[in-house]
């Protein structure tokens, strides 16, 4: 697998060939800087496990898949989610950014996963105002009109998309650039933001191609740090309903040591405890096989069949609990609920599972106004 990656402060690491130089003022590309065009073949073992490290801008870029390079702008792919960084002319910080619509899909009948491709970078986007934990709230407006609040079932935006960013933010330049102009690095993510038809028709037909502008993320974010100690709780327990699929999904894709990651390559036992009121409204289905291979085991119940083919567990999430095979230490399990209904149930459940309180973090479905 050929690449092509960018070197404008070190040299290229050794097992890099150098192809040419960019000398001209008319070839210089990303960052306006003088540098190398090396090339990288990966083994598909590197591949496999997105272990490559490269310097590029003098930055470490790891989890590195794909890279193409075209003048002024980059495109990366970190664990099949592709981030784009590219120059444009200075501009201040701002709150709300124009995003586009990349990818529209039904979940059901009753919810939809939106994508946009939303700006994230540092320069343009403070801190507190990114999506850097599960459970934040996205703000979108259409045309201007009122605020949308919506839950994001993708992963935080990963650490590798603003390297170069807070790179160039330190200000350490080569000799010889201090006079370049003035330049912003502008770098766009995909963020999935998990719609319903009660978030409105404006949002809930929303389709590829539209745009939308993408405020502040909310501070509505879960605190996973008790249940993060994966030596000190080996297994670890989800339980989702209604639209809390979503939040879980945003935990179960992080990648292992980013933002928003429970380490799942470090435990032992991982499991996930679903319900939905019927198998059609079964959301993220197509993704279970997946999350599998992650050390997960999932677990299904539906409140009723209703006339639909389902040979799988009907009841509620406590009677799926009962009938399920897990042996488990409780002063060694964590649990992250993720309810937005039978919370009551659930809470009964893990009582009587004797797992302490301080070993469980639940998601707010109701967060308080002053968060919003």
């Amino acid at each position: 697998m050929e690449m092509e990656l960018v070197n404008f402060v070190s040299p290229p690491l050794p097992e890099c060939q150098i192809l040419r130089q960019c000398s001209s003022s008319s070839s210089r590309e990303g960052l306006c800087f003088r540098g190398f065009v090396a090339s990288l073949s990966l083994s598909p073992s590197q591949r496999l496990g997105c272990k490559l490290t490269h310097i590029v801008c003098g930055a470490a870029l790891r989890g590195l898949d794909r890279a193409q390079i075209t003048r002024k702008s980059w495109e990366w792919k970190v664990e099949c989610r592709p981030f784009r960084v590219e120059e444009l002319e200075t501009i201040p910080q701002q709150s709300w950014n124009t995003a586009t619509v990349i990818q529209a899909e039904d979940l059901t009948s009753e919810a939809r996963c939106i994508t946009v491709e939303a700006e994230c970078s540092r320069e343009i986007i403070l801190l507190d105002d990114s999506y850097s934990f599960p459970g934040q709230l996205a703000q979108l407006k259409i045309n201007g009109g009122e605020t949308i609040r919506l839950s994001v079932s993708s992963p935080p935006i990963p650490s590798e998309a603003n390297h170069n960013v807070l790179y160039k933010l330190k200000g350490d330049i080569p000799t010889g650039t201090t006079k370049v102009r003035q330049f912003t690095l502008s770098v766009k993510a995909p963020v999935d933001l998990h719609v319903t038809k009660q978030d409105g028709p404006a949002v809930f037909d929303l389709k590829v191609g539209d745009q939308v502008e993408l405020g502040p993320f909310l501070l509505t974010a879960m605190d996973l740090r008790p249940v993060m100690c994966f030596h000190q709780y080996p297994t670890l327990l989800f339980f989702a309903s209604g639209k809390g699929i979503a939040i879980a999904r945003s935990i179960i894709e992080a990648r292992d040591g980013d933002f928003g990651s429970l380490n799942f390559d470090l435990r032992q036992e991982i499991r996930l405890y679903y319900s939905a009121p019927t198998p059609s409204l079964l959301m993220y289905k197509e993704r279970f096989n997946q999350w599998e291979k992650k050390k997960m085991k999932v677990r299904l119940t539906v409140d009723a069949i209703a006339g639909q083919t389902w040979d799988g567990h009907v009841g509620t999430l406590s009677q799926l609990w009962d009938a399920d095979d897990l042996e488990y230490d409780p002063e060694t399990t964590a649990v992250v609920v993720c309810a937005e209904k039978n919370e009551e149930d659930i809470d009964k459940l893990l009582d009587d599972a004797g797992i302490p309180e301080e070993q469980i973090e639940k998601w707010d479905s109701n967060p308080s106004p002053a968060l919003l």
